[in-house]
């Protein structure tokens, strides 16, 4: 019998730790109907931000990491009366990957928890230029690194009964992929179990697309 190794995700420490934080190559969308005074301020530290007065397609948040969404006064054109909560939502499922910072200025009723569980993070309005860099900083940190990504994806497979046998083969294929620093790896998985990943085929475009970002930082 040959006996395959298997991977843990731990040994995907030491690439993580040689990855630097990079500002200028994670895209950042900002979701607010209101002007935010700071936003020249922040991108002289060199993030990549786009500020979006509101969005009347998802597809417009494909090119972007990550997301930050006011909660009130954008996704109108959605038809919610949750507005922006709703839009987290929507974005979630359409993009499970991508990282979400809900935009807060104001505490709202126990209805709104189930948004803001769902987001990776919190930010009030308001927040001085210290508060931005820390927050964006972390949210950087997070979406590069592969441990997070492929937890998030995990959650969502276990929410949508996908049998712990599949979950393991994807997890080998994801840890592989970047180990080998080859996306073929995680590409063959797939090619041969097709049928058994549809009705979560957008976290499975997601891990995709991620490989494709996270091969890019250390290429």
């Amino acid at each position: 019998m040959i006996w395959r190794k298997k991977y843990e995700l731990t040994e995907l420490n030491d690439i993580v730790n040689s990855v630097n934080i990079v500002r200028d190559e994670t895209r950042i969308a900002i979701i607010d109907d209101q002007n935010i005074a700071l936003i020249p301020r922040i991108k002289k530290h060199n993030y990549n931000i786009t500020h979006f007065k509101d969005i009347e397609n998802l597809n417009d948040l494909l090119k972007f990491n990550i997301i930050i969404c006011d909660i009130q006064g954008v996704g109108k054109k959605f038809g919610s009366k949750y507005e922006g909560a709703h839009l987290i939502s929507e974005i979630k499922k359409e993009f499970p990957l991508k990282y979400v910072i809900a935009f807060s200025g104001k505490s709202f009723d126990p209805t709104y928890n189930k948004f803001f569980k769902i987001c990776d993070d919190v930010m009030q309005k308001g927040s001085d230029i210290n508060d931005w860099v820390d927050c964006l900083d972390l949210a950087i940190k997070n979406y590069i690194n592969p441990i997070y990504n492929w937890e998030s994806a995990r959650r969502v497979f276990l929410e949508h009964n996908i049998s712990l046998e599949e979950i393991s083969k994807l997890e080998q294929a994801f840890i592989k992929t970047i180990m080998k620093n080859d996306i073929t790896v995680y590409n063959k998985i797939l090619h041969k179990n097709q049928n058994i990943y549809s009705n979560v085929i957008s976290t499975i475009s997601g891990i995709g697309t991620y490989l494709s970002f996270f091969h890019s930082l250390i290429a």
